[in-house]
């Protein structure tokens, strides 16, 4: 954000660093900078917004420069000097900042108002109808690499794994999703055959199924990702890295193609938090109970009921009227932010889940 002193104005800006949750709002994490700058003339269109953006590069330059907060705030001088930033972004505080720096505004546009209406183009395909998978809880993202091509990504890759894979000699689960990019506008052809994974481990590892098919799927078209879960145990290897290969069949929405692709990707085996969650991890596991922290009863989680080392994380996050405590409306509405409709399933425990944020 850029503010004037002189003339007593502020620029809103957003900055799209990476995809914070894959799938909400059926946005599929991009594989390219031009993909990523789509997505920035879609929510332009779908919203009506005309607030400008900001896009950060592939290997998020801007994101570790402003210290890789998850929805960070700045606001910036004239000259260029960050003078107010926030690890969590709230619209009370932001405008509480702004009040002292240039002084209040009257009538206050409201958060409600400023909040772009969002809705998604309905599509005339079958969704809903493939079953999803139970997934475990401590899953963690893994950078996933595609090799070139000479036509789009019409289906991502999502691979995530439990965190015993990341150790020498380790064993646990990992997770391969294929979802539709909705920038293209395409759907399975499921009369043309199932999506079909092959991986390929190194030696020294040991995998409980090196090809997948997807499954079978009476609608002849639909939009479901295809979601596979596989055992994997590293006995003597030090390798990092797996390839895996998708053959898959799209048409287009509009009827003008119906072809079969296949994508190849090396991923590695290290958790890489800046993918973001899925849906169904949606809410950091330290937050899913943060209820519980109440420990009087008194309706306020204040300083020494919050996590040993973690009330300003806390407070940062859900504190609108900075009275050092959060209330149950406070609460209430945090856990609303988060609310996609599938809700979340990773409990608040004692801090050793190894899927909170750092």
């Amino acid at each position: 954000m850029y503010q004037d002193y002189h003339k007593k104005d502020v620029n809103f800006y957003y900055v799209y660093k990476s995809l914070a949750h894959p799938e909400v709002n059926g946005f599929v994490a991009p594989h390219t900078l031009s993909e990523r700058l789509k997505h920035i003339a879609e929510f332009q269109k779908i919203t009506g917004s005309q607030v400008p953006w900001l896009c950060d590069s592939m290997e998020g330059a801007l994101a570790r420069a402003f210290g890789n907060a998850p929805n960070g705030e700045f606001v910036i001088n004239p000259q260029g000097k960050v003078i107010r930033q926030r690890f969590w972004s709230n619209p009370v505080t932001l405008r509480a900042d702004l009040a002292k720096l240039i002084g209040p505004v009257n009538p206050a546009t409201t958060a409600q108002q400023a909040l772009p209406a969002f809705k998604m183009p309905h599509r005339e395909i079958a969704s809903g109808v493939v079953p999803r998978l139970k997934l475990p809880a401590d899953l963690q993202p893994l950078p996933c690499q595609i090799q070139p091509s000479e036509f789009p990504a019409y289906a991502k890759l999502r691979a995530e794994a439990t965190p015993g894979l990341f150790t020498e000699r380790g064993s646990g689960k990992m997770y391969l999703g294929i979802y539709l990019d909705p920038l293209y506008q395409v759907h399975w052809n499921n009369r043309a055959g199932n999506v079909s994974v092959q991986i390929e481990v190194a030696d020294g590892m040991e995998i409980s199924q090196a090809n997948l098919v997807g499954p079978a799927v009476e609608a002849d078209a639909d939009l479901d990702p295809r979601m596979f879960l596989v055992d994997l145990q590293r006995k003597t290897s030090l390798e990092k890295t797996i390839s895996v290969a998708l053959t898959y069949t799209v048409c287009d929405d509009a009827d003008t193609f119906c072809q079969t692709f296949s994508q190849s990707y090396e991923i590695e085996l290290r958790g890489d938090r800046r993918l973001g969650s899925r849906p169904g991890i949606f809410m950091p596991s330290m937050f899913a109970r943060a209820a519980d922290l109440d420990r009087d009863g008194n309706g306020l989680i204040e300083g020494s009921e919050f996590p040993a080392n973690r009330a300003t994380l806390f407070l940062s996050h859900m504190d609108n009227n900075l009275d050092g405590a959060v209330d149950q409306d406070e609460l209430k509405a945090f856990m609303a932010l988060f609310n996609d409709g599938r809700g979340f399933d990773s409990p608040y425990d004692d801090g050793k889940n190894p899927n909170k944020d750092p």
